[in-house]
């Protein structure tokens, strides 16, 4: 299965090959679409913060175990509310 021969005679292993570098299979699994595109789409390219945590969600359970990375994305999204509240505070005692 898979194999074929060369017009040498030679087997060639003919299964499709995975492009884990550019087009990972986690990466859009029950989906065409993929994460980094609906990201940049909704204009998150520069929080790193919410990114994060948006990815975690919607890759949650294609790689790894559902809760490790649901509390990853847990992780960041506290982050940003951590960050917002110091800033909305500093912005208050001005």
């Amino acid at each position: 299965m898979g194999d074929s021969k060369d017009p040498k005679g030679v087997y060639v292993d003919t299964r499709p090959t995975t492009d884990w570098v550019n087009h990972p299979p986690h990466y859009h699994v029950g989906s065409e679409h993929e994460v980094w595109k609906c990201l940049n789409a909704w204009g998150l390219e520069l929080d790193a913060l919410l990114w994060n945590a948006v990815k975690y969600i919607a890759r949650s359970g294609k790689k790894g175990s559902t809760l490790e990375d649901l509390k990853k994305a847990q992780w960041y999204l506290n982050k940003r509310i951590e960050l917002m509240e110091q800033r909305m505070k500093a912005d208050a005692q001005h």
